[in-house]
């Protein structure tokens, strides 16, 4: 325990009221000063005060560090460690709006552990979280009680997932800057059933590996050798995309499958339309010609053509989008429907099932709703249907958006729209800049 001593040779001031401990001392010690002999310590302890904290402007100082005192004043404290290496930390600093949302956003990461708080390359500050609704909450208890100040507030932004609709028209190649090693690649999608088994571990790669094999063979008609060569899963090693090893007798292909997996996860968070994450996409290494010295293969010759090659395979295979959709509860008395019907058919809604309630004049409709058209839909649909309904959105799964990207219309304009908010060249991306000649 440490014992604070009433001196006004030391002076420390802390920011606010800290709880003073010894990780704190020693991460400000500031300057390595003598400590007083035992015997001067003795003398003044007669004289101390033993305090759990300090307020602002108070003079204290740490006894019980050897060799290392604390000394701070109003504009901060500084730290020396035995090192020299020197940390600042100002109190005005401190009292900046970006300071206070960066504290306030760890406190509310916290305190709610469904919503994701993010910070973007950009320096943007990213919220995440189950629906309209919790996020408004988030930001409100944000402003209110963790941050405490004022920011602004962007639209909300949908994210989506890129993907593949049919196998590629050829196979792909893409070189290693050396020109040395070739790598030959197609893209075919995957259906929703078994991406859905990919995500819920079923046949993910922590799954046992005959199982999965088992699984793939039986239920999705996949050749035996494919379902036992998977190389890897993504993103984040676990995610719905995977890369097969479809090739024959090739040497040294073994010693480039860390690079090229380290590779492939890197490709499925950054798909090559928009920077969204890929989904339902199977990539498969057709051939490989790899130099024979060790040195002329290694990550910086294999990553960058593996990520090439992968954009190019999706850019034949008639590449996507892929939007969330939700699952909406509804529940209403049965002369309000029309109200409920107007308002889902205003934003590309689907009502698949409706049951009333015995012995209620209430009905219960359930109906699918894009994630994108969710925004302001609770007043809407309160607002045709006189207060009578009662939504609840629920995520069900995700949906392929229709129309082609390759040709101007309006899935061209939305890929448009999220490359120009994240701050990406505003075209399409084209086949030449990934698709090596032979």
């Amino acid at each position: 325990m440490l014992t604070l001593i009433n001196q006004s040779l030391f002076a420390a001031a802390f920011v606010g009221k800290t709880v003073l401990s010894c990780r704190h001392f020693i991460s400000l010690c500031c300057a390595q000063i003598p400590v007083q002999s035992p015997t001067l310590i003795e003398e003044r302890l007669l004289r101390t005060e033993v305090v759990g904290e300090a307020d602002v402007g108070s003079s204290t100082v740490a006894v019980g560090i050897w060799g290392e005192t604390s000394r701070c004043s109003k504009r901060g404290a500084s730290r020396v460690d035995r090192s020299q290496c020197r940390l600042t930390v100002r109190e005005r600093a401190l009292q900046l709006l970006g300071a206070k949302l960066v504290e306030g956003l760890k406190r509310l990461s916290k305190s709610d552990p469904l919503v994701v708080c993010t910070t973007e390359e950009s320096g943007e500050h990213v919220i995440a979280g189950c629906g309209e609704l919790h996020v408004e909450i988030c930001l409100k208890d944000l402003r209110d009680e963790y941050a405490q100040c004022e920011f602004t507030v962007s639209d909300p932004v949908v994210s989506y997932r890129e993907t593949v609709g049919q196998l590629s028209s050829q196979t792909c190649l893409a070189k290693s800057p050396n020109k040395h090693n070739r790598i030959y690649m197609t893209a075919e999608p995957m259906c929703d059933e078994l991406c859905k088994d990919i995500e819920e571990g079923k046949l993910g790669p922590k799954a046992e590996a005959k199982e999965r094999a088992r699984g793939l063979r039986e239920k999705y008609e996949w050749d035996e050798n494919t379902a036992r060569k998977i190389w890897c899963w993504g993103p984040e090693t676990d995610g719905a995309n995977v890369v097969v090893d479809a090739t024959v007798a090739i040497q040294y292909l073994n010693e480039i499958k860390e690079h090229v997996t380290s590779a492939f996860q890197w490709t499925t968070k950054e798909g090559p339309l928009c920077e969204e994450n890929m989904r339902g996409v199977r990539f498969n290494i057709m051939d490989c010609t790899l130099h024979t010295d060790t040195i002329h293969r290694g990550a910086g010759q294999i990553m960058p053509p593996t990520r090439r090659v992968c954009f190019a395979a999706e850019l034949t295979a008639k590449p996507t989008l892929q939007e969330p959709i939700f699952l909406v509860e509804i529940t209403c008395p049965q002369e309000a429907m029309s109200g409920v019907y107007n308002c889902m058919n205003l934003r590309r809604g689907c009502i698949y099932e409706e049951n009333p309630r015995e012995g209620t004049p209430l009905v219960q409709v359930k109906a699918h709703l894009p994630v994108s058209e969710s925004f302001g839909f609770v007043a809407a649909l309160r607002q045709a249907t006189s207060g009578q309904a009662f939504p609840q959105c629920v995520f069900s799964h995700w949906e392929n958006l229709q129309g082609d990207c390759m040709v101007p219309g309006k899935m061209e304009d939305l890929i448009l729209a999220v490359r120009k908010r994240k701050n990406i060249k505003v075209e399409m991306p084209k086949l030449a800049d990934y698709h090596d000649k032979l």
